[in-house]
């Protein structure tokens, strides 16, 4: 690996993710790519533990995935990942719109994600639009009200986060159109309209699941 990628003087397992973090997304390193410690480490000037901790922080993101017979691979969803997580996705946000009774704070944080998502639209930067939309996505899971199920809905949405990146840094204007879908989602809501708002949020999860099957190794 070049040079230019030592880690400089204060290196940290955050550093380290970072630099990964970036070259993933920008397709350097591509989805089944395995990652060693040891040449990780030399490469970066580091120690193993900190690459060590650097790849747990991505592993916990979902842009990395650990097996234990493969070692650390970047991470590589499947056709049939992608329909499992967005079967998945169905049960816990569309039961979440059907029953959501949405207090003031919890609308202007939904739409405060929106907001912010149509401006990553607008701007073209993929990384900043999948930050948001999962986001958006996890707070709708949160108007049930019920932690342990938002914290297992965390899990699933970091499984997505590489393809979803595909997909924006890819599909500009889908992306902006998905951007939109978020801000409607909120005015239904808004105005106790959930059957009509659980068939907007159907739709937009169908659209994203057959374009991410796509880009998927089972969909290629």
């Amino acid at each position: 690996m070049a040079s230019d990628r030592l880690i400089q003087r204060s290196s940290t397992a955050d550093q380290v993710a970072n630099l990964l973090r970036k070259e993933i997304l920008a397709g350097e390193l591509t989805p089944g790519t395995p990652l060693r410690e040891v040449a990780l480490a030399r490469s970066l000037g580091v120690s193993r533990n900190t690459v060590r901790e650097g790849i747990r922080i991505l592993v916990g993101e979902g842009i990395l995935h650990h097996n234990v017979h493969r070692g650390v691979t970047v991470a590589q969803l499947t056709a049939a990942d992608v329909a499992d997580i967005y079967a998945t996705r169905r049960v816990l946000e569309i039961a979440a719109i059907r029953a959501a009774r949405p207090s003031d704070e919890q609308l202007a944080a939904l739409r405060t994600l929106a907001s912010s998502l149509e401006a990553a639209a607008r701007k073209g930067d993929p990384q900043e639009l999948v930050d948001l939309d999962l986001a958006f996505h996890l707070e709708l899971v949160g108007l049930l009200g019920l932690d342990r199920l938002s914290a297992f809905a965390d899990r699933v949405l970091a499984e997505l986060r590489l393809g979803l990146f595909i997909i924006d840094a890819s599909h500009g204007k889908q992306a902006k159109d998905w951007a939109r879908v978020h801000t409607e989602v909120c005015d239904l809501l808004e105005h106790g309209k959930r059957a009509e708002c659980a068939r907007l949020l159907e739709r937009h999860l169908e659209d994203a699941e057959q374009l991410l099957a796509d880009v998927s190794d089972g969909g290629r």
